[in-house]
């Protein structure tokens, strides 16, 4: 990450950011990244597990077999039933 900010890109792609980070490290880095959206950094962050998405996340896209099946808020989508099918949930 330090690498990348080092040349202040006007937006952070992130693929799976989290993933194998142990719960505090996870933590601290999602805080990390409320701190530099909170700068006006533009932030998109590829995540294969919804149950990861940061709830600070403004807009959400759920791409399934290629197309996007929902876009919305991460709230929205939680009560989304073609999301709930995806994710195997149930309405909140």
């Amino acid at each position: 990450m330090a690498s990348a900010l080092v040349h202040d890109p006007p937006v952070l792609l992130l693929d799976e950011p989290t993933s194998g980070l142990d719960l505090a490290v996870r933590r601290e880095f999602l805080q990390q990244m409320v701190g530099l959206a909170g700068e006006g950094r533009t932030i998109l962050i590829a995540e294969s597990n919804i149950h990861h998405v940061p709830a600070w996340t403004r807009r959400l896209y759920v791409i399934e077999r290629g197309e996007i099946i929902f876009a919305g808020t991460l709230d929205e989508a939680h009560r989304d039933r073609a999301v709930l099918r995806v994710i195997g949930g149930k309405a909140s």
